[in-house]
């Protein structure tokens, strides 16, 4: 019955500034399409994703979500008053809530929650800056993940996060991880060098001859672009500048105490910004970069380490959250804060061509147990147990006899609500 199923998939955080949950979403719906077992719809913003305008297998539905809808408070407004309606109207076999909230309460169908993580439920983010947003994220994810027929995160850790701070029933959580893009590590190494002239730190500056440790990823607080620039500093102290560092982004986006600590850094520090860089220069970064650092105090799954590895860059990573899960043995790990232990890191990639060539090996097998495809084929099975769940449940509601041979998970779900623990609608602030 459910062999070519209706899947609508959330894909409103298409609209605006790429992401990795957007990473995640247009990899994995390119992976569910190319095997072709589902009817694949997207809930769009405003306006569609123009790289799927067209495309064969994917029907977009464009809404009256728009960009300054993105804050917390507003997308909790629109997922509790809007987005019934707008699953009620495609009426998909199964909705897929891929942005950490928005399973509404109406039940319309089965259900799948994707929680990347729980960052900002004790951080608040840039995109919260008052209480009153950090109440509305906390408000909608909780109460999301206790109305979703099934959850998933990209990370064990993540998982435990969410058994922990949720409440859930471990048997609703899944870890589907996150896939290495092998579009990137296809791309090809060839690279025309530009030059351009050094100007002062903090600039977009250039040393074409230089090898170069990279960093990949946003500039909040959790990323501790702060370590590694302190990092490469006490490198830069004890080897000369050898090497320099490039990151993606711009200055003006860094965080204060980031910005601080370039400010303090020497006039002749090579430092290179690289903008948003698209999948085929980002490719190029990877595989001519002696080195990528990742010394994160947080991360859900930790993508750009994984991407290093798939493209044959070593990783330097934090042992922090989900990076141990993701990087294994293949990369080293060091304390976020340790700038001795990073730099000495570091020059072990710069100086021991054995001990790299063996990161790298490692890190090439370490990547090939991540592929996107391998995320779909798990989202296909959690897709079609949602749907069985979603069943199992309704029928106990008719038939008290038929709770009593539902399944364990679902069996402790049930005990969860007629405790109040679920669906309460209230979370506290902490």
């Amino acid at each position: 019955m459910h062999d070519r199923m209706r899947v609508l998939i959330d894909g409103r955080m298409l609209l605006g500034r790429f992401s990795g949950v957007a990473r995640f979403v247009t990899r994995m719906v390119e992976q569910l399409v190319a095997k072709g077992h589902h009817r694949i719809g997207i809930l769009c913003g405003d306006e569609p994703y123009k790289p799927w305008i067209g495309r064969n297998g994917i029907e977009m539905f464009v809404t009256d979500f728009r960009r300054k809808d993105r804050t917390a408070l507003r997308r909790m407004i629109w997922e509790s008053r809007r987005l019934p309606q707008w699953i009620g109207r495609i009426a998909p076999d199964v909705f897929h809530a891929t942005w950490n909230s928005g399973i509404p309460a109406s039940g319309r169908c089965p259900s799948v929650l994707t929680l990347h993580d729980l960052i900002p439920w004790e951080a608040p983010v840039r995109s919260m800056r008052d209480r009153l947003d950090r109440w509305a994220y906390r408000r909608s994810v909780a109460i999301s993940a206790r109305r979703a027929t099934l959850i998933t995160t990209v990370s064990s850790f993540s998982r435990e996060q969410v058994l922990q701070k949720l409440n859930i029933p471990g048997d609703c959580v899944s870890v589907v991880h996150n896939g290495a893009d092998t579009s990137l590590a296809e791309q090809t190494s060839s690279m025309e060098h530009v030059g351009s002239s050094q100007t002062e730190v903090g600039q977009v500056v250039s040393n074409t001859t230089l090898p170069y440790a990279l960093y990949v990823g946003g500039f909040e607080p959790r990323k501790n672009v702060v370590g590694v620039l302190r990092a490469m500093s006490r490198y830069w102290e004890r080897f000369g500048y050898s090497l320099e560092l490039r990151l993606t982004g711009m200055p003006e986006r860094l965080d204060r105490a980031a910005a601080e600590a370039l400010g303090r850094m020497d006039q002749l520090a090579p430092i290179q910004f690289l903008g948003d860089p698209d999948d085929a220069a980002l490719a190029r970064q990877y595989r001519r970069a002696t080195v990528t650092l990742l010394l994160s105090y947080d991360e859900g799954f930790g993508l750009p380490a994984l991407e290093a590895m798939a493209c044959g860059c070593p990783v330097i990573a934090a042992n922090r959250a989900a990076l141990p899960e993701v990087v294994g043995d293949a990369g080293t790990l060091v304390e976020p804060n340790d700038a001795d232990a990073a730099a000495c890191a570091i020059h072990s990639m710069v100086a021991e061509s054995e001990d790299r060539d063996e990161r790298i090996r490692r890190g090439l097998i370490r990547a090939g147990h991540f592929t996107w495809e391998r995320t779909a084929a798990q989202f296909n099975e959690v897709y079609r147990r949602a749907i069985g769940d979603y069943g199992l449940l309704a029928r106990s509601d008719m038939n008290s006899s038929a709770a009593q041979s539902n399944s364990a998970a679902m069996i402790r779900r049930s005990e969860a609500i007629s405790n109040g623990k679920l669906d309460t609608g209230f979370v506290p602030l902490g």
